[in-house]
């Protein structure tokens, strides 16, 4: 029952999010994720570009390059951060393409990302190839942060699922 009275249904597990996740991996990032409580109505849209689309068997077995930039705050954010790519999208697990900044200029300065002295790299756990995990990141007031990665792009677009990446932080 909500603070209202009225009746709320929910179930004893969390709902997964994504249909790659094992019934067995209950990590803090495969439950249901909190949400921010602040007014974040100012915050610049994030761009994701994808540099290639072609489909990964086509582009002669090469990923292609992901850029997602600005990642702002208003406010110093320590938290986790979850980006789930659409279903037949594979995360590249080689760390040494992992950018720690995008799109810096003088005029646009940036920080790496998730924290400084050489950035916070992500992981891909659990079969779960299409989400990117930081258990921790910081992110300082009013900076922006963004990365470079490389992703396999799918031969099809999804069908079952939404053909949109999801940030989850918290």
């Amino acid at each position: 029952e909500d603070l209202n009275g009225y009746g709320l249904e929910g179930t004893r597990e969390t709902v997964k999010f994504n249909s790659m996740q094992e019934d067995t991996q209950t990590e803090f990032y495969y439950k249901s994720w909190g949400l921010y409580r602040g007014d974040y109505d100012n915050m610049p849209g994030i761009t994701i570009n994808i540099d290639d689309l072609r489909p990964y068997d086509i582009a002669g077995e090469e990923d292609a390059w992901i850029t997602i930039w600005p990642i702002v705050f208003p406010s110093a954010t320590m938290t986790s951060l979850r980006i789930t790519a659409p279903l037949g999208y594979v995360w590249n697990t080689k760390w040494s393409n992992f950018e720690v900044t995008a799109n810096c200029v003088d005029t646009e300065p940036c920080e790496d990302f998730g924290g400084a002295g050489g950035g916070v790299i992500p992981r891909v756990e659990g079969g779960v190839s299409n989400a990117l995990v930081w258990d921790q990141v910081y992110f300082n007031p009013n900076v922006k942060y963004g990365f470079r990665h490389k992703i396999r792009m799918p031969l099809f677009g999804p069908r079952t699922s939404a053909n949109a990446f999801f940030f989850e932080f918290g």
